[in-house]
């Protein structure tokens, strides 16, 4: 299971690293959108590879559970950084 994690995070790693500063970068900055993309794909990758080694698992489902991570580990940065915004003003 190991062995089938350490790739899924390194493709989550790294595909990020390059397409979210070209795609995202010119409107919100490359650290605030790189840093949350590689946290989801790396959670995603980690998170698919270890279910397809334990059970089958369909590319539907596969690409919906990575989804569904990756965007929920999005909204987790977002709001955290925006309490720390708040906090930082008060």
């Amino acid at each position: 299971m190991f062995l089938a994690m350490f790739p899924g995070m390194l493709l989550g790693m790294v595909i990020p690293l390059f397409l979210a500063p070209l795609i995202f970068g010119r409107y919100f900055g490359a650290m605030e959108i790189m840093v949350p993309c590689m946290l989801g794909g790396m959670l995603a990758g980690m998170w698919i590879s270890m279910a397809v080694t334990m059970h089958p698992v369909s590319l539907g489902q596969a690409a919906t559970r990575g989804i569904i991570i990756a965007l929920g580990s999005l909204v987790f940065c977002y709001l955290l950084n925006a309490f720390e915004k708040m906090k930082a003003k008060a």
